[in-house]
């Protein structure tokens, strides 16, 4: 739902923990991460390579944003 609400922006698992939490939900950057790797396998959510950083980037693909408003939106 995060990184949906912040398409086309690139998050990083941390930033993306602080703002499920401000939303009310209860999820830790180690959570976060977890997620985002098995939503990758399923080319949900791809990794943004960032020249210069070490942090790793996530941004929604167009099937996790097909599956999202199909499932989830009313």
């Amino acid at each position: 739902m995060q990184v949906y609400a912040m398409r086309p922006v690139s998050l990083t698992a941390g930033r993306i923990s602080r703002d499920a939490i401000k939303a009310g939900y209860d999820y830790s950057e180690t959570e976060v991460a977890q997620e985002i790797d098995f939503l990758a396998g399923d080319k949900l959510v791809e990794e943004m390579p960032m020249p210069g950083s070490s942090q790793r980037f996530y941004k929604i693909t167009s099937a996790g944003i097909r599956h999202y408003e199909q499932n989830f939106q009313a």
